[in-house]
């Protein structure tokens, strides 16, 4: 995921990982005709595994954040099918970073624009380096919510309303995501909110 273009009322974001599932599918392929020449089994299942993987690594997503028409559109392709969307930069009530951990131990992000009705994912999967994650989150709620603090994270406004609205879990990881907060941390803040409402 990287910012292609920063304008004063234009941000584009993408990710490509359709450079990786060129690779692999010529390499399937190579290794396709080298099996069908000498005439082995086990190339032939790797040719397929490598194709296989190709397939699965064909992503690519495009977010364009128009300030000008306050929308952001978007394109993603995923699997070889492609899905396209807009959504006006009022109904984004914040930027999450969402994080998972691996088998292995690391932890790998991607953006989330959170809005009232369900979240957007910004790149289709998840990547290393947080702070790149930071870096694009920060210019996207500098350009979508001119005045508000980026570094904040999102105003308590969203969290109330992802409470109100039934979607605990949302608000958890939303606290998670921005704040840097614990698992109970979170839990306790979205149960005092429960209280207050």
């Amino acid at each position: 995921m990287k910012i292609t273009r920063q304008t004063p009322t234009e941000l584009v974001v993408e990710e490509n990982l359709m450079w990786l599932a060129l690779l692999l599918a010529a390499i399937g392929l190579a290794l396709l005709l080298v099996a069908a020449s000498v005439g082995k089994g086990g190339a032939y299942f790797s040719a397929g595994f490598l194709l296989l993987c190709a397939v699965l690594c064909a992503r690519k997503s495009r977010f364009v954040f128009d300030a000008a028409q306050r929308m952001v559109q978007w394109q993603n392709t995923v699997l070889l099918r492609t899905q396209t969307g807009s959504l006006p930069f009022d109904e984004i009530r914040g930027v999450a970073i969402d994080s998972t951990s691996s088998n292995r131990g690391g932890t790998t992000y991607r953006l989330t624009l959170l809005t009232s009705d369900k979240p957007v994912p910004v790149t289709p999967s998840y990547g290393p380096r947080r702070t790149k994650y930071e870096t694009a989150r920060e210019a996207i709620l500098k350009l979508v919510q001119p005045g508000s603090d980026p570094s904040s994270g999102p105003t308590a406004l969203s969290v109330v309303d992802l409470v109100r609205s039934g979607r605990t879990v949302d608000a958890i990881v939303l606290l998670r995501n921005t704040q840097g907060l614990s698992l109970s941390e979170a839990r306790g803040r979205v149960d005092e909110i429960k209280r207050t409402l």
